[in-house]
């Protein structure tokens, strides 16, 4: 954050000598911004949604051999 915040007085100049700099301080700060963004909340949420879902279908998983179990249970007693 504070790359960026320092990067941000320069995509704003207007003299000739920054003009060549304004393209690497924009592709830099944006990336950086996009890249945090990436590390920050997309990853974590898409993490918590697969573990959500592999739990979920543990679960079922674990549900239906108990199932199974207590069927053959009832067959044979």
């Amino acid at each position: 954050m504070t790359t960026i915040a320092g990067l941000t007085p320069l995509l704003f100049e207007t003299s000739l000598q920054a003009q060549f700099l304004i393209p690497m301080a924009t592709s830099i700060a944006f990336g950086l911004a996009f890249a945090t963004f990436l590390v920050l909340f997309l990853i974590p949420s898409l993490l918590a949604v697969y573990e959500h879902s592999f739990l979920a279908r543990q679960r079922q998983m674990s549900a239906d051999t108990l199932e199974d179990q207590a069927t053959s249970s009832n067959q044979t007693g």
